[in-house]
């Protein structure tokens, strides 16, 4: 019985020859050198690809945190969004998709933070009476805490201030 040698182990295999799984050798013709990367062409790696990344994660993290810790955090956020894309682009004419949603996401984080600012100052002063109260809470907490009356300590109690400056429709 003879066997037919086609692969490199010596017996028939799918893979005979020395090739790679199109068909193709390995191997340079010539000299016989293997050539690099299994014959494929190399891999390019756009220059600012892990800025472009970070841009686009910053960005989401920066939406994302609007909801959770508004405020200071989504401002760092998205401004070092915008701030990685713009260091992505390099001297590239235009950015890449992932830089341009990173900014994007990052603008909207921005904005979305400012919205929410936005209307809890607008909800605090369109309701005084909840500033009265919470004016009454902090002369109450200054109290407990030091044994001393919050007009000793500011010269007005901060009853009094919210008042002032929250005038109610029955005074």
């Amino acid at each position: 019985m003879e066997m037919n040698q086609n692969g490199p182990d010596g017996y028939n295999s799918p893979n005979p020859g020395n090739q790679n799984f199109n068909g193709f050798n390995n191997y340079n013709d010539y000299n016989k050198q293997p050539i690099p990367n299994g014959g494929y062409p190399p891999t390019y790696r756009r220059p600012g690809n892990s800025f472009s990344m970070a841009a686009l994660v910053m960005g989401i993290l920066a939406i994302i945190s609007t909801m959770i810790f508004p405020i200071y955090l989504p401002f760092f956020l998205g401004s070092l969004a915008i701030l990685f894309a713009l260091l992505s682009k390099g001297s590239a004419k235009k950015f890449s998709t992932q830089a341009l949603a990173g900014v994007t996401c990052g603008t909207v984080g921005i904005g979305l933070n400012v919205a929410v600012f936005a209307a809890a100052i607008f909800f605090l002063l369109s309701q005084p009476e909840l500033m009265r109260e919470a004016g009454a809470m902090y002369d109450d907490m200054v109290e407990q805490m030091y044994g001393v009356p919050s007009e000793d300590i500011l010269g007005e109690s901060m009853e009094d201030m919210m008042k002032e400056l929250f005038p109610s429709n029955e005074d």
